[in-house]
Order: C-alpha cells, then sequence, then structure tokens
C-alpha cells in the first residue's frame, strides 16, 4: 500500500487523497469450467449405459426367480397327488422300446413280437405321440389317473363294477381335499385383505398370516399323524374356528387396535367365511349330481357291454342247437348214429368255449396295451390343464394382494375355480369318449374270434359229411339251413340290442329323477335340523338375562356359521362313507367272479371233458356262486343298516360338540358381560364416593368460612 500526497503546500490544511490498494484476487475460467462439466458429463454417461443395465438385468432375475420360488412352493402345497411315471412306452409295431432311466443306462420298456403295422397305427393314433417327451415325472390326483380305458378293460363285469367304485371313491377324496384346499387358501386371503384394511401393514403384516398358515399346518399334520378318519376330519374342520381365536389374541398382542377395531375385522373375516361355505356347499352339489351322472352312464355302458357278451356266448349254444336239428334229421334216416351225433357236438361245443376263452384272453392283453397308451395321454392332458390352472390362480392371487375387498375376491376366485372345474370335468369327459371309441374301435378290427369260429364250423360240416352216410346233397341242404337259421339268429340279437338299449335309457332317466328326489329329500332333513337346532338356541338365549341384544346376534352369526359348517361335513361325510361301504361290496363280488373264472378255466384245460360233463359241473359251481351271493347280498344290506346307524350317531355327536361350543361362548359371552356389569358398578360407587367426598369437603369449607 503506498500513500502519494498530490499537492502539499502547507501542512495543517487538509488536502484530498486518493488511496491505491493494490491485492491477489482469482478470475474465473468459463472456458474450463465448461469442459469440465461436459467431460464429466460424458464420463457419467458412459457409466450408466455400462453398469445400470447390468443391475437392472440383474434385479429383474432376481426378482423373477423369487416369483418362480414362490409359485413353486404354494404349487406343491396346493398339488397333493400321486407322482406317475410317465414313460412312452409301447411301439406300435411291437418292437423293443429303449427308455432312458437318468443313470446314462438303457432300459428294456418292451418285447417284440411281430412285424409290421401295429394296433395304434390301425387305430390311427401314430402320430399323436411323435412329439411327447419320455420319462417325465408329473403330479397328477390319482382320481384323474384312470377313467373309461381302466374300466373297460376289466375281464368281468364284477371287476368292472369294482373299479367304477374306486374311481368314485377317489373323487370324493380328491372333491373333499379340493373344497379344504379352497376353504384354506381364501381364508388366508381373506384375512391378508381385512388386516391390511385395519392399516396393519408389512412385515407385521405377513407376519401375522405366515403364523397362521403354519399353525394350520402343523395342526393337520398332527391330525394326519393320529390317522382317525371320522374325528380327524371333525377336527380339520374346527382348525380354521381355532385360528379365529388365535388371530384374535395375536392382534391384541402385536398390534395398536382397539378392542373394537379387532372386533370389526373377526365379525367381517366371520361374515365372509358364512358366504365362502354357502359357496363351497353349492359347489359340493353340483359335483356330487355330476359324479352321480358320471356314475349312472358308465354302469349304462357297462351294463350294455354285459348284454353283448352274454349273447356272444350264446352264439355258440344257438350254433350247436342249429347243428343238432338238422343232425336229428341225418339220425332219423339212419345216415347218422346218436353216438357218432354227440360226439361231433360234444367235440365242436368244447372247441367253441376254449375258442371264446382264448379270444377272450387275446383280446384283454390287446385291451390292456391300448389302455395303457390311452392312460398316457390322459396324464399329460391332465397335466398341462392343471399346470394352466395354476398360473391363473396364482395370477388372480396375486393381484387380489393388492386389495382389501373381499366381497369381490370370493366372487372371482370361486367364480375361477368353477371355471376350471367344469373345464377339467369337460376335459375328463372327452377323454372317456375317446377311450370308449377306441376300445370300440379295437373289438371291430380284431376279426381273429369270428374267423377261428367260421373256420371251426367249416371242420364241423366236413366232419358231418364225412361220417355221415347221407347224398352229399342232402348235406349240403342242412349246412345251407343251418346257415340260413344263423342269419335269422343275427337279427334277432341285433332286435335285442335295440330292445335292450331303450331298457337301459329308461332306466337311466329313473335314476336321474330319483337323485332329484332324494336331493330333495336330504335338503328337508337338513332344513329340519337346522330348525330345530335355531329353536334349541333361542330357548337358550332367552333365559339368559346377563347378555344383551348385541352379545346375541353375534352368538346367533356364530351358530349359522357352525351350523353350515357342521351340514358340509355331514353330507361329506355321508357321501364317501356310502362310497366305501359300496366298493367293500363290490370287491367281494369280484371275488366271487375271480373263483369262477378260476374254476372255468379248470374245466376247459381238461382235453376229455365232454359237453355233458363240462354242463354237469358248471350248474354244480354255479349252485355254489349263488349260495355266496346270496350270502354277500345279506351282508350287503347288514352293511346299509350299520352305515344309517354310523350316520345317525356321527350326527348326534357333532350336535353335541356344536352344543358344548355354543354353551362356551354363551359362557364367554356372560362372564365378559358380569366382568362389565362389576367394572360399571365399582365405577358407580366411586363416582358416588367422591361426590360424597366433594359435598363433605364443601361442608367443611363452610364451616371454616362461618
Amino acid at each position: 500500500m503506498s500513500y502519494r500526497v498530490r499537492s502539499g503546500i502547507l501542512n495543517d490544511i487538509c488536502l484530498p487523497v486518493t488511496v491505491t490498494y493494490e491485492t491477489e484476487s482469482f478470475q474465473i475460467n468459463k472456458a474450463w469450467i465448461g469442459g469440465a462439466f461436459a467431460l464429466g458429463l460424458a464420463f457419467g454417461i458412459l457409466v450408466t449405459v455400462f453398469c445400470v443395465p447390468v443391475c437392472i438385468r440383474d434385479y429383474f432375475k432376481k426378482r423373477q426367480q423369487d416369483q418362480e420360488e414362490i409359485e413353486e412352493d404354494r404349487r406343491k402345497e396346493r398339488t397333493r397327488g400321486e407322482t406317475v411315471k410317465i414313460i412312452d412306452d409301447y411301439d406300435d409295431d411291437d418292437t423293443v422300446t429303449i427308455v432312458s432311466d437318468g443313470k446314462g443306462r438303457k432300459k428294456s420298456a418292451g418285447k417284440k413280437k411281430g412285424k409290421g403295422k401295429g394296433l395304434m397305427g390301425k387305430l390311427g393314433l401314430d402320430d399323436e405321440y411323435q412329439h411327447e417327451k419320455k420319462g417325465k415325472e408329473v403330479k397328477i390326483d390319482k382320481s384323474f389317473q384312470t377313467g373309461m380305458g381302466g374300466i373297460l378293460v376289466k375281464f368281468t363285469s364284477e371287476e368292472a363294477e369294482s373299479e367304477i367304485a374306486k374311481q368314485d371313491l377317489d373323487r370324493v377324496d380328491h372333491l373333499s381335499n379340493d373344497l379344504g384346499k379352497e376353504k384354506e387358501s381364501m381364508f388366508l386371503a381373506m384375512l391378508r385383505m381385512k388386516l391390511k384394511k385395519a392399516k396393519i401393514d408389512d412385515p407385521l403384516l405377513s407376519r401375522l398370516v405366515n403364523f397362521v398358515m403354519e399353525d394350520i399346518q402343523n395342526k393337520k399334520k398332527m391330525i394326519e399323524d393320529d390317522k382317525l378318519e371320522t374325528e380327524a376330519e371333525l377336527r380339520v374342520n374346527k382348525i380354521l374356528d381355532e385360528e379365529r381365536e388365535k388371530i384374535k389374541q395375536d392382534l391384541r398382542r402385536h398390534t395398536k387396535l382397539s378392542e373394537a377395531e379387532i372386533e370389526a375385522v373377526m365379525e367381517g373375516l366371520l361374515k365372509d367365511m358364512g358366504k365362502l361355505e354357502k359357496k363351497l356347499n353349492d359347489e359340493r352339489l353340483r359335483q356330487q349330481r355330476a359324479l352321480e351322472e358320471r356314475l349312472a352312464k358308465r354302469k349304462q355302458i357297462i351294463d350294455f357291454r354285459n348284454i353283448q357278451d352274454k349273447q356272444a356266448q350264446e352264439l355258440g349254444n344257438n350254433s350247436a342247437d342249429s347243428y343238432e336239428e338238422e343232425m336229428k334229421k341225418l339220425v332219423i334216416d339212419g345216415n347218422l348214429t346218436e353216438k357218432q351225433k354227440k360226439e361231433i357236438l360234444n367235440e365242436y361245443m368244447m372247441d367253441l368255449k376254449r375258442l371264446n376263452r382264448q379270444h377272450e384272453k387275446d383280446s384283454q392283453r390287446q385291451q390292456l396295451d391300448l389302455a395303457s397308451k390311452l392312460e398316457q395321454r390322459r396324464l399329460r392332458r391332465i397335466h398341462q390343464l392343471n399346470e394352466k390352472h395354476e398360473q391363473e390362480k396364482s395370477l388372480l392371487l396375486h393381484k387380489a394382494d393388492k386389495s382389501t375387498d373381499t366381497a369381490n375376491f370370493i366372487e372371482s376366485y370361486h367364480e375361477l375355480l368353477q371355471e376350471q372345474r367344469t373345464e377339467l370335468e369337460s376335459t375328463e369327459a372327452e377323454l372317456d369318449q375317446t377311450e370308449l371309441q377306441n376300445l370300440i374301435r379295437l373289438d371291430r378290427i380284431n376279426r381273429d374270434k369270428v374267423q377261428s369260429i367260421e373256420e371251426r364250423g367249416e371242420r364241423m360240416n366236413k366232419a358231418i359229411g364225412s361220417v355221415s352216410s347221407a347224398d352229399p346233397a342232402d348235406v349240403n341242404r342242412m349246412i345251407k339251413a343251418h346257415k340260413q337259421r344263423m342269419l335269422q339268429l343275427e337279427d334277432a340279437r341285433l332286435q335285442e340290442q335295440n330292445r335292450m338299449k331303450a331298457m337301459l335309457q329308461a332306466r337311466w332317466e329313473q335314476k336321474m329323477m330319483q337323485l332329484e328326489d332324494d336331493e330333495e329329500k336330504s335338503n328337508q332333513e337338513q332344513e329340519t335340523l337346522a330348525e330345530q337346532q335355531l329353536t334349541t338356541v333361542n330357548r337358550v338365549l332367552n333365559s339368559s338375562l346377563e347378555l344383551n341384544e348385541e352379545a346375541k346376534k353375534k352368538i346367533m352369526k356364530e351358530h349359522g356359521h357352525n351350523m353350515q359348517v357342521l351340514n358340509n361335513q355331514l353330507q361329506m361325510s355321508k357321501l364317501r362313507q356310502e362310497k366305501v361301504w359300496k366298493l367293500n361290496w363290490q370287491k367281494r363280488r369280484t371275488k366271487i367272479a375271480e373263483i369262477r373264472q378260476k374254476r372255468e378255466d379248470e374245466l376247459l384245460s381238461k382235453s376229455k371233458m365232454n359237453k355233458d360233463e363240462f354242463d354237469k359241473l358248471t350248474k354244480q359251481l354255479e349252485a355254489e356262486l349263488a349260495a355266496e351271493e346270496v350270502k354277500i347280498e345279506m351282508e350287503r344290506q347288514q352293511a346299509l343298516i350299520d352305515f344309517k346307524r354310523k350316520m345317525a350317531s356321527e350326527t348326534e355327536a357333532l350336535l353335541v360338540e356344536q352344543e358344548k361350543e355354543l354353551g362356551v361362548l354363551i359362557g364367554r359371552l356372560e362372564i365378559g358381560a358380569a366382568r362389565r356389569q362389576a367394572l360399571l358398578t365399582k365405577q358407580d360407587t366411586q363416582l358416588q364416593s367422591l361426590q360424597v367426598w366433594d359435598q363433605n369437603i364443601g361442608i367443611y369449607r363452610c364451616t371454616n368460612l362461618s
């Protein structure tokens, strides 16, 4: 800093002075700043281009993996079927098929029996299986693993009816499990919605729902370990009711909701569960009706097949009778002896019986081969449909997780399940029809039996001509008359089949009318039971002085829900037990058929057995089996009586249990009302004491002032 005096004549005179300060300062270089900014921006863009896509890709990949794991867990929980190994081991040319066993080795799945175009090729099923994967493991409920193919390949009508009864029982078990899964899934979903509506968010929301889900699974596992059928079913149905009490306690313990808010959540959940129970009951009735209709149709098919089998057996007898009529003329004319006639007829009849039995065995082998192929197709179709349905349910549940409208969720979820069940039933009906048509076509293709019988007839004609001393022209006229008579019998057989078709159709219509009557009777019984229980509850509530109107309404709602659950359980138990005893009865009849089949095979295996001896032993066998049939019928009647008695006892036990639970609920509410009344009384006493104390203080002050 410098000071310069421009003019200074007098020292005592003030003059203006200019002071110059020299300092250092920073100058901003705008060009440098712009370049640095551009360089930083370019570097940031490069980092974004190379790093951000990798991060985004990893994020979506992790999200997709998590979603797949969630869907896989849900699928494992909901799908409880038997694992079936699908191996496409049937070659149309009956050659050996090699299938890998997953360890690098190969194993044979068939035996070489011949060359040329096989059975599948004749039926037009070659190209249908060319693209199918082999050795694929899938989970299919056992009630969908077999259908009409598994029924029609049975050797006897008793075995077929036993298979029908088994498939019906499997379907009832599937129905029970399916409705139980729906109820459980919707309970958890609605609970989540109710809690979300009550302003409970994650992670507490998920933790509470997971607690409930784990508790349900643990209780079901414990019940399954007990293996007590009826009591187990009762305990399973009580699990969700027990969970509602546990949920209420968890909400009090882990949330800040008031008692009124908790009661509102639980009341809303109970109301929604009541709606769900009604829908489940309607679905059970629909599927039960469909099951009975399917049973009636299948029995109609089996009955018609029995008629055809019986006519086929009578064909040989008719042919022998026709030959016998013509050969009698030769005996009368002296061209054939009685002994020769009997020998020829006996040999002819026994040969026909052996041919029929051999044909039945060969035909059954081919039917089993075809049924195995058709069963593989059934498993693939059902598996694909199940995969599609699981994806649809997962998508709907994912959307519902963002909503709190339980009423809309109940409608949409149940509607989706109904559509899926209808689609599954339609697919199964289509597969049944396809299996039936293919097995019928197999019978038409297989002409071995007709050809064998015709060849045996030609041998019969030659035997008559060689033994008889009649003129060849007379023998030819006899053979021609025999063939004409057989054509007439064939026309009569077709007319009889048409008549039996009409009779079976009328029987089916009568069965449908009987089903409607049974449903109406069942509804009346349920309404009567509900009215009786309602009267009892009203009488108990009217006699209770501690309960207010709000508590009584709560009890009535709880009672209505419990009665709906009880009714659903009773009807499902009745349906299942009915199927069980019918299956046991059919198994007994199947044993009788197996004994008959074995004894007849033993008789036919004797080469020196003649017709008279065979008929005698056959009648003796039929008499023994008829006595056994009478015994089985008596056992069936007794089983029916025991079934009705057991259902009455089970109903009584469930009603007693219901009354106990209702008594506990009423007692709990009465205790709560008494506690509230005691608290109010205590508060009134304290208030009165305060008022007296206040009055005494006022008097004391007035006395002091005076």
